[in-house]
C-alpha cells in the first residue's frame, strides 16, 4: 500500500543516484591512478592531454558517455508518467462518484 505512493520518489532518487554514480569525477580524479579503474568522464577528459587534440573522438565519447544515462531516464520516466497517471485516476477528485457509478451500476455522467 505504501510503495505505490513512495515509488514516484524512490524513481526520482534512483535517477538522482544513478548520474551522481555515472558522473563520479573528482573521487577518480585525484583517488584512482589506473587507467583501467577510471570513470568515462575522467577518461574524455584525458583525451586533452596530448599533444594533438582530437575534437570528433572527444565528442563522439562524449554522446557515448550519454546514451546509457539518458536511456536510463527515459525508461525510469515512462515508469514515472505511467504511476503518476494511475494514481491520479485513482484518487483523484472525481474518483469517488466513478467509483459509486460503477457499483451502482450506472453511467458516469
Amino acid at each position: 500500500m505504501v510503495i505505490p505512493l513512495a515509488l514516484p520518489g524512490i524513481i526520482a532518487t534512483s535517477i538522482f543516484t544513478f548520474i551522481l554514480a555515472w558522473n563520479d569525477y573528482i573521487f577518480t580524479r585525484i583517488l584512482i591512478s589506473a587507467d583501467e579503474l577510471k570513470t568515462l568522464p575522467v577518461g574524455v577528459q584525458d583525451l586533452f592531454h596530448s599533444a594533438l587534440i582530437d575534437w570528433g573522438l572527444i565528442m563522439a565519447a562524449a554522446v557515448l558517455i550519454t546514451i546509457p544515462a539518458l536511456a536510463f531516464f527515459v525508461v525510469v520516466y515512462r515508469v514515472l508518467k505511467n504511476t503518476l497517471v494511475v494514481e491520479a485516476v485513482q484518487k483523484g477528485p472525481d474518483a469517488r462518484r466513478r467509483r459509486a457509478c460503477r457499483q451502482a451500476g450506472g453511467s458516469e455522467e
